[in-house]
C-alpha cells in the first residue's frame, strides 16, 4: 500500500487543502497537474482522495486521466482492466470500471489499450457525461493528469474540468515554467484554485509558488 500514499503527513496536508477548497461549496471536480512533470501531482491526487474520507467521510473518485503514462493505473495494479479509454460509447457505465483499493480509494483506471484517446473522449462529450454521473455519487472527483506543457491532453481536460490544482516542486520548477503554466491555464479559460509547492521545508506540500 505504500505506493498509494500511506503517509499520514501528506494526507493531513491534503485534508487542510481540501477543507479550504470545499468551504461553502457543493460537489466539486478538480484537475491535478504539474508544471513539467515529476513534481508530485499524482501523489497529491491520491492524498486528496484519501483525505476526503478522513476529513468528513465524503466519497471521492480518483480518475487516471493521464493516458500517456498511466502511473496511477500501474500503482493500482489495473493496467489490463477496462477504464477511461473504454467509455467512448458508454460513459454512464463508468461504475463497472471503478477499482476499490483498500477502504478509502475508488479509482477509475486509464483503461487497457487500444481504446479511445483524450481528443475523442472530449469531442464526444464522454467526460462531461461521466463527470455529471460521478458527481451524483461522489462529493469530489479528482482527475490525475499529465503535466501541462507536456501533453495536449491536459489542455483538452481543462475545457471539461476548469478548476486546476497546480503542483510545483522546490528547486525543480523554475519561475518561468510556473508563469507559462499559469498563463496556459488562464488562456484555456480555466482557473488555478491552488498552487502548491512540494518539498518546501519540512512539509510535503505547502501553499504558494
Amino acid at each position: 500500500m505504500t505506493p498509494l500514499v500511506r503517509s499520514e503527513l501528506i494526507v493531513n496536508d491534503a485534508a487542510r487543502l481540501l477543507a479550504d477548497l470545499g468551504r461553502g461549496e457543493g460537489r466539486q471536480s478538480f484537475l491535478v497537474t504539474g508544471c513539467v512533470g515529476g513534481e508530485g501531482a499524482t501523489t497529491l491526487a491520491i492524498a486528496l482522495a484519501r483525505a476526503a474520507r478522513k476529513l468528513n467521510g465524503a466519497k471521492a473518485l480518483l480518475i487516471d486521466a493521464d493516458l500517456a503514462t498511466s502511473d496511477l493505473t500501474r500503482l493500482a495494479g489495473s493496467v489490463d482492466k477496462s477504464g477511461l479509454r473504454q467509455l467512448r460509447d458508454k460513459p454512464d457505465l463508468y461504475p463497472q470500471a471503478v477499482v476499490q483499493v483498500g477502504s478509502d480509494l475508488d479509482i477509475l483506471p486509464a483503461g487497457s489499450r487500444p481504446g479511445a484517446g483524450m481528443s475523442e473522449l472530449v469531442a464526444a462529450g464522454v467526460l462531461e457525461t461521466m463527470m455529471s454521473a460521478a458527481l451524483r455519487e461522489y462529493r469530489y472527483v479528482f482527475w490525475d493528469t499529465h503535466a501541462l506543457g507536456r501533453s495536449a491532453d491536459t489542455g483538452l481536460l481543462m475545457t471539461v474540468v476548469p478548476s486546476v490544482i497546480l503542483v510545483t516542486e522546490s528547486d525543480v520548477t523554475r519561475m518561468d515554467h510556473l508563469s507559462s503554466r499559469l498563463a496556459e491555464i488562464a488562456n484555456g479559460r480555466a482557473h488555478a484554485v491552488a498552487v502548491l509547492r512540494n518539498r518546501a521545508g519540512r512539509r510535503p506540500f505547502s501553499a504558494g509558488p
